[in-house]
């Protein structure tokens, strides 16, 4: 007998050693099931009604697991509506309402976000009003899926199913949105390289405003850090072109700001967005500010907002506006411009504005309330009078009506040479000391002589004590 390992002790060991390895083996085949699992799972089912066609069969291209993270991870960056910071607003509520539709509409076998209902609630979150008889819900427009205006989903009830979508009675803009929910969800389509949020980049001048603009297109949500009322004037620019001058009217003693940055987006159906950006320094004694640009005349949908200057306090809203058109032959006037305030200026110190009348400037007014000891000056603009021996032949008719008197100031005729395609400006001081206070409708009216088109146009006005 030598001094060797017994038979049997040689034998327990290599039974040991391979039962090690098989629980090697099978931790490590585990370990590759649920790495693979993980990504049939991701693709499969969590993101399923967010991955395009094209996207899909990029994916199922991949091979290594570091290229399947990396697209995982540009896959939410094209969707991150805020892209220059570490949140994902729209992955974050995305999983939020996935965990809640499987937890209360998964039946059996069926998981939540393969229902009907569960699929509405991923794509448009909660309605804002249900209806019974048939089930209804109805939705406020969600601007990020290109939806403008409110829209119904309707379901019928069926015995052992639950809700169904009735395709013929939901909106056309609903079904529009979910045949089309992967590629509208998608903010920044061509983005390359997931953003390095570790690095701080020097922002480029309005990069700031942009990522706000860019937030609230996605979220339909408004943000209001400091208080402002706004307002929108029309006048005719260059080129077929409108003029829009936006005011911002607000506190400065609430605004505790030295420096304003107006900002904003005009959007249109087939055209470029149209961006705007102005720095204004702020006096103690000024209580509003302005930015003006030029738009085709059409209907845009405007996200437009303001920010101090030396930080990132902002207010963000949006409107819908109609942009007239004074590019036509028809007799029009401009915006009816309502102040107590007109101060002359100088031609170098002039600017671009509606609220420019030669060489006057009539300060805007965020409320037409006049005091009965003030001067009501109505100041306007006519577009496309007629000229006849290089002349034109207006009359100018302006009343002030209440719901007991009526103030009619004699009729003004306008009538002198005027240069084709010139610009009239006009306008009328009202005393007001002999007017009775209460709520009036002031009426302009113009007639062209020559052309016998009429165009006129009201506004409130408050006069009080």
């Amino acid at each position: 007998m030598n001094g060797g390992i017994p038979y049997q002790a040689k034998v327990k060991e290599s039974l040991v050693f391979l039962s090690m390895l098989l629980i090697i083996l099978t931790a490590f085949s585990s370990f590759l099931s649920a790495k693979e699992d993980k990504y049939k799972k991701w693709l499969n089912e969590e993101v399923y009604w967010l991955m395009t066609p094209e996207e899909e069969k990029a994916f199922k291209k991949l091979k290594k697991d570091k290229d399947k993270d990396k697209f995982i991870a540009l896959f939410w960056a094209k969707r991150d509506p805020t892209l220059f910071t570490e949140k994902n607003e729209f992955k974050e509520a995305y999983y939020s309402r996935l965990d809640y539709v499987n937890k209360k509409y998964t039946r059996g076998q069926e998981m939540g976000w393969k229902t009907e209902i569960g699929k509405i609630l991923l794509f448009f979150g909660l309605p804002v009003e249900r209806r019974t008889n048939p089930e209804t819900w109805v939705y406020a427009p969600i601007r990020s899926l290109k939806i403008d205006e409110e829209f119904e989903v309707v379901f019928d009830a069926v015995e052992n199913v639950g809700l169904a979508l009735n395709e013929s009675l939901t909106s056309k803009i609903a079904l529009d949105a979910m045949d089309e929910f992967a590629s509208r969800t998608i903010f920044h389509p061509d983005l390359k390289e997931v953003p390095d949020y570790s690095k701080k980049p020097i922002p480029r001048p309005g990069a700031f405003e942009k990522q706000i603009i860019e937030k609230v297109s996605a979220e339909a949500r408004e943000h209001t850090d400091i208080p402002f009322d706004s307002a929108f004037y029309f006048t005719k620019a260059e080129k077929g072109a409108t003029s829009i001058t936006l005011v911002f009217f607000f506190n400065p003693k609430e605004t505790r700001i030295e420096k304003t940055v107006l900002f904003g987006r005009a959007k249109t159906e087939g055209e470029t967005p149209k961006d705007f950006r102005r720095e204004v320094k702020v006096k103690k004694e000024d209580y509003y500010a302005q930015i003006t640009f030029p738009l085709l005349p059409k209907k845009y949908e405007c996200i437009f907002g303001l920010r101090d200057a030396k930080s990132e306090r902002h207010s963000v809203s949006m409107k819908e506006i109609q942009v007239p058109n004074f590019w036509t032959t028809e007799l029009k006037l401009g915006n009816l411009i309502l102040t107590d305030r007109v101060e002359a200026i100088q031609p170098d110190s002039r600017e671009t504005s509606a609220f420019n009348f030669e060489q006057f400037f009539a300060y805007p007014k965020k409320e037409n309330i006049f005091k009965k000891s003030d001067t009501l000056n109505v100041l306007y603009q006519i577009y496309n009078a007629k000229i006849e021996n290089s002349n034109v032949k207006l009359t100018q008719e302006i009343s002030l009506k209440s719901e007991k008197r009526t103030y009619r100031l004699p009729e003004s005729p306008f009538e002198r040479e005027v240069p084709e395609g010139q610009v009239i400006v006009s306008g009328f001081p009202i005393p007001l000391t002999q007017i009775e206070p209460g709520e009036y409708e002031l009426m302009v009216k113009i007639t062209d002589k020559i052309s016998n088109q009429v165009t006129e146009k009201a506004a409130k006005v408050v006069i009080a004590e």
